[in-house]
């Protein structure tokens, strides 16, 4: 029975679950480095991938080159502030809380990585933000599973 999985509000971005293959419908793509076993595997927005020749069911980061920069700068500020402001206790607060916000998140943002879900043949991949819609991502994969592409926890 064919199933979609809505990603959107009015579903510019979802899954479609069919007999035979997974469809991945959307506009934009998400240019992830994919593991060595899948390099020549392209990245596409509409793409259909037969349940044979799934490969690869996982997540995969990406580092956020952007958040490296927004933490040098609140480095460079914390540096210029703290002792500038030492004794003067609330405004050092108030610097310590505005480089926490601005050096230290970015920075750990940064090295975590943005997680992503791969779907992958050797040709094609879907790639799927795996940072929001928790509960989408999960039908996904009880989905795959219903379809013998993974192996299910409770079996």
């Amino acid at each position: 029975m064919p199933e979609t999985v809505k990603f959107s509000l009015f579903g510019e971005r979802r899954l479609e679950f069919d007999e035979l293959a997974v469809t991945w419908r959307a506009k934009e793509r998400y240019p992830v480095p994919l593991p060595g076993h899948l390099l020549t595997a392209t990245i596409r927005s509409e793409t259909r991938i037969p349940y044979q020749r799934i490969v690869h069911v996982g997540t995969i980061r990406r580092r956020q080159g952007g958040m490296l920069a927004v933490a040098l700068i609140g480095a460079l500020l914390g540096a210029v502030w703290f002792p500038q402001y030492w004794g003067q206790w609330a405004a050092f607060a108030g610097c310590a809380f505005f480089v926490a916000l601005i050096g230290v998140w970015p920075l750990y943002l940064f090295i975590v990585g943005r997680r992503y879900l791969l779907i992958a043949s050797p040709e094609d991949a879907i790639v799927i933000p795996a940072d929001r819609k928790k509960k989408q991502l999960g039908r996904a994969l009880e989905l795959l599973a219903e379809r013998g592409v993974l192996e299910r926890k409770d079996a």
